[in-house]
């Protein structure tokens, strides 16, 4: 498999990209959605900022303590009842009768799930496009990821400006049962794909084993935010980011040294404050060096890394 049309041929990957793309927008408006309701409740800026992040920051300790759970569970079963789950919860969020912390409680909860539901995704996937295949569909879900948070902005900003914020809980709880749907109807029942019992411990027990390894370690160092100079990136080649939001690109230079050009991968929370001083030292000089590949930026860290001489 070397191509997109080859990779959009399988069925089952259709559904996935869709499902993907379709719940990746609807976090968002909830996201947006919660943030403004909380605003509006509490007149606090702070806690309005937190309302937006409280789904995200709980995924990395879900993925740490429940990460197990993606493998010892069938995966259409887990993704479609997960789906059904985190509607249901929008939906209460939507009717409007939890206090503000009850609101920031479930939406933490949900946040924990959610890195195991994704955990699962991306295990079907590697099941669905073996080799090569892997990574086209990678590419696609990154580049659909970052689509449909642009789209999810504006259609939020759009229902918060006409309806309000319940009407746009209401949409993305709406958007969840379809994405469930969807996934119901388009991935065939498959068995787990680690049988016997799955606890905790053996979560743990993997990541330990992952971070132990040099090698692997190296593999996220573009996950922190840093600057791809001398430093081991995500394995991309000479990487330059190109568009709008987070999707790097392999783009070797040899002008620019090859794999150690600088190039920013997506300065990810909690990276993105320590990457952006990193990033601001070694602009300096590498801005002043003109060379053929136009704009190489990261425009989530706000500044150019280079600049072409055409």
């Amino acid at each position: 498999m070397n191509t997109y049309r080859e990779l959009f041929a399988v069925g089952q990957f259709r559904t996935l990209f869709a499902a993907q793309a379709a719940s990746v927008m609807g976090k968002i408006m909830e996201s947006l959605a919660l943030s403004t309701l909380v605003y509006a409740r509490t007149g606090s800026p702070f806690l309005a900022a937190i309302a937006y992040l409280a789904g995200f920051l709980p995924q990395a300790v879900g993925a740490l303590t429940l990460g197990g759970l993606a493998d010892g569970l069938p995966p259409r079963a887990l993704l479609v009842s997960w789906d059904l789950a985190r509607a249901a919860a929008v939906a209460m969020l939507a009717i409007g009768v939890l206090p503000v912390w009850g609101m920031l409680a479930l939406v933490m909860t949900c946040g924990l799930f959610d890195a195991v539901a994704g955990g699962a995704r991306q295990g079907l996937l590697a099941d669905l496009l073996p080799g090569n295949g892997y990574v086209l569909g990678r590419s696609a879900l990154n580049i659909a990821v970052g689509a449909m948070q642009i789209t999810g902005f504006a259609l939020a900003g759009t229902l918060l400006a006409v309806a309000g914020p319940y009407a746009a809980l209401w949409s993305g709880a709406v958007l969840g049962v379809l994405v469930a749907l969807t996934q119901w109807l388009g991935l065939r029942a498959r068995p787990p794909r680690v049988s016997g019992r799955v606890v905790w411990r053996q979560s743990w027990a993997v990541n330990g084993e992952l971070l132990g390894d040099r090698r692997i370690r190296g593999l996220g160092d573009g996950n922190a935010g840093r600057v791809r100079t001398g430093l081991r990136g995500d394995g991309a080649g000479g990487g330059r980011v190109t568009g709008g939001d987070r999707v790097p690109v392999s783009h070797p230079d040899p002008s620019y040294g090859g794999a150690d050009a600088p190039a920013v991968k997506h300065p990810a929370f909690p990276g993105k404050p320590v990457g952006r001083g990193v990033i601001r030292r070694r602009a300096a000089r590498a801005s002043a060096e003109p060379g053929p590949g136009g704009w190489v930026g990261g425009w989530r860290a706000g500044l150019p890394v280079g600049r072409s001489g055409e």
